[in-house]
């Protein structure tokens, strides 16, 4: 994957600027992955003819996610390294158990009840 993105650094030079540090971001490889993956589908041999265009679409919509991560990205700040990623949490938070009960009982009343009709 180091290799396609580096590729795609190079085919689309104006892209926002993906940093060099990328793959110490879960979020940004997430993103990349899943474009990665999706420019083989789009040029697939019996891909549609609109896949390409659909490429350039997904790429537009994740450069948008991305230059909003990469701004909020620690390392930029001086001094700063990369923080440690996130580990999942195995602790259920206070409240939750109630929380889920009550919105699972809420919801089959709520199925029930008449459509509102339109004005």
């Amino acid at each position: 994957m180091r290799c396609w993105v580096d590729q795609l650094r190079t085919r689309y030079p104006n892209l926002t600027r993906i940093p060099d540090c990328w793959w110490r971001h879960n979020d940004l490889v997430e993103v990349l992955a899943a474009l990665h993956d999706f420019e083989r589908g789009c040029f697939y041999p019996l891909a549609p003819a609109t896949a390409a265009v659909e490429w350039q679409r997904a790429l537009r919509d994740m450069e948008v996610r991305m230059e909003i991560w990469i701004k909020r990205l620690t390392c930029a700040v001086a001094g700063r390294g990369h923080d440690a990623p996130m580990q999942p949490v195995d602790v259920v938070p206070d409240g939750w158990v109630e929380f889920v009960d009550q919105d699972a009982a809420r919801r089959p009343a709520a199925a029930h009840r008449a459509p509102v009709p339109d004005s």
